[in-house]
């Protein structure tokens, strides 16, 4: 974990043409308020090399508005998304910018502060369960992230999460493309992420019906159900404890 805070460190800091421009607008974000970036890059330094990264950017801002950093990169190709994020291309990186309070979890989830320290608590993916404060130069995410990650175990963090198709195609590529091994909980939930994609005709390849009969062929009958009670008695408890490196 101090390698991967390092390297995040040495990638943002890094003097060249191309990186200094993401260091000036890391910068003015900050200044807008208490930053983290969390997901995506941090999960492909892990997997890769993080001197090959031109991944998108996703950033998370403690701010009321995003409305004046609108007005500061006016002259850069930006766009509003329709959740009230902005989307900044910027050399070779596309930069997803969001404030801190509009995250799902914290709008849904009762009991979840909304505090920058608990964005790792916001995924419904365990793998997507870490952040980096570009403040205070640290990792942040769930005690059994980097464990899990070794073992290449895929759990769930927030259960309670509103885009079935997302988990499953995301699942599917963590699972398939990745190698990582589902939790019971996940498999039972990446079941009805697929019933919920068919039962609205969502177009499915072919892949991905395989996919749903394997995870089928590992599930007890009737553990979907109980599985969803248990999300309906949903409790933040474990939500409350953070790893911070």
């Amino acid at each position: 974990m101090n390698q991967l805070q390092k390297s995040l460190k040495d990638y943002l800091n890094y003097t060249s043409s191309k990186r200094d421009e993401l260091k000036v607008f890391l910068n003015v974000v900050n200044e807008f308020g208490e930053s983290a970036i969390f997901g995506g890059m941090i999960r492909d330094f892990l997997l890769g090399s993080p001197k090959g990264f031109r991944g998108d950017i996703d950033i998370v801002v403690n701010t009321d508005s995003l409305d004046e950093l609108f007005f500061v990169f006016q002259n850069y190709p930006i766009t509003r998304n329709k959740l009230g994020g902005l989307r900044i291309k910027l050399g070779s990186w596309d930069i997803d910018v969001w404030k801190l309070k509009d995250t799902w979890a914290f709008k849904n989830v009762n009991g979840l502060n909304v505090d920058l320290n608990n964005l790792p608590y916001t995924t419904f993916f365990g793998l997507d369960s870490i952040s980096y404060n570009l403040r205070s130069k640290k990792i942040v995410c769930t005690p059994t992230y980097f464990d899990h990650f070794h073992r290449k175990v895929l759990d769930v963090t927030c259960p309670m999460y509103s885009s079935e198709q997302y988990i499953l195609k995301k699942g599917f590529r963590y699972i398939a493309g990745m190698a990582f091994e589902p939790t019971p909980e996940m498999k039972v939930r990446l079941i009805r992420a697929y019933e919920h994609a068919v039962e609205h005709s969502m177009a499915l390849n072919q892949r991905l019906h395989g996919f749903y009969k394997e995870l089928s062929s590992h599930v007890e009958t009737g553990a979907l159900g109980s599985y969803m009670a248990d999300i309906n008695k949903f409790e933040n408890s474990r939500q409350l404890d953070l790893v911070v490196f």
